[in-house]
């Protein structure tokens, strides 16, 4: 780490940009040395000015954070670690660096690794509700430690909020069916595909339904798959009708309107002729 020396060490004199430090911060902690890197987070911490001189971003609290939640510092030992790295977080605000969906998927995970399924969830809602799109692997993950851990209703809810949001492909969609059928939930998984029709982006393909009239006919129900699209397709049918209806009366309105502008004594004249 001579290189660390030389440009961190505390004779040095350099100062550097926050993507320098950045540099420095992520060599120290995929080389284990990371009680050095959390020293040199401190400093860097002391350094940030804003706008004056930024020594820190959001990479350097991903960085940290990562190194908090990696893999091996969890295998040595996981006491403590997450509260440091949630106590981290609480800084991003401070320091003005808002967190992204690495960060957020970095304390989720964390989260979940300690069993903490509820509070792994909140981190992705506020991921969500702060105006950033997790990505189909994040969502995943969630979406499996709830089913594991029980949690249904609140998988069936992340679906129903991330479904015209998220661009999920047949293996998400066919995950949270069949969790729901498995517990015998079918009407719940007809529900799923009913949330589905509703949205304009979304595609049930033929290999989804095929899985839900596969699981229907278990319970002898193969039949109410096509009569939920049939129904979809007459409500859609009828929704169109009223607007073509809506949009005609409004253009009749208007012509008459127009004429009214255009004539307006003859309007008068018949207006007279009625009093008399």
């Amino acid at each position: 780490m001579e290189c660390y020396e030389e440009s961190l060490g505390k004779e040095s004199k350099v100062k550097m940009s926050a993507a320098g430090y950045n540099y420095e911060l992520e060599a120290l902690s995929e080389n284990r040395k990371f009680d050095e890197a959390l020293k040199l987070f401190e400093d860097m911490k002391k350094k940030h000015k804003p706008p004056r001189f930024l020594a820190l971003n959001l990479g350097s609290f991903n960085v940290v954070v990562n190194g908090y939640c990696g893999e091996w510092k969890f295998e040595e030992t996981m006491e403590g670690l997450l509260d440091e790295a949630e106590k981290l977080y609480g800084e991003m605000d401070e320091k003005k660096v808002k967190p992204d969906e690495y960060t957020y998927g970095l304390l989720m995970d964390a989260c979940f690794k300690e069993g903490k399924i509820d509070e792994g969830a909140a981190y992705y809602k506020t991921m969500f509700e702060s105006s950033l799109r997790p990505n189909l692997a994040v969502y995943n993950r969630l979406q499996d430690e709830l089913v594991k851990s029980g949690k249904l209703d609140d998988a069936k809810s992340v679906f129903e909020m991330m479904v015209g949001k998220l661009k999920m492909d047949d293996k998400a969609y066919r995950f949270i069916m069949r969790a729901l059928s498995e517990a015998g939930r079918v009407d719940d998984m007809l529900k799923i595909v009913d949330v589905m029709l509703d949205e304009e982006t979304v595609r049930v393909s033929e290999e989804v339904q095929e899985f839900v009239k596969e699981e229907l006919r278990k319970e002898g129900r193969e039949g109410d798959l096509q009569k939920l699209m049939d129904e979809k397709e007459r409500l859609k049918a009828e929704a169109k009708a009223r607007e073509l209806e809506a949009a005609e009366a409004k253009k009749r309105s208007i012509t008459i309107n127009i004429a009214s502008m255009l004539h307006p004594k003859r309007e008068e004249e018949k207006s007279e002729d009625a009093l008399g």
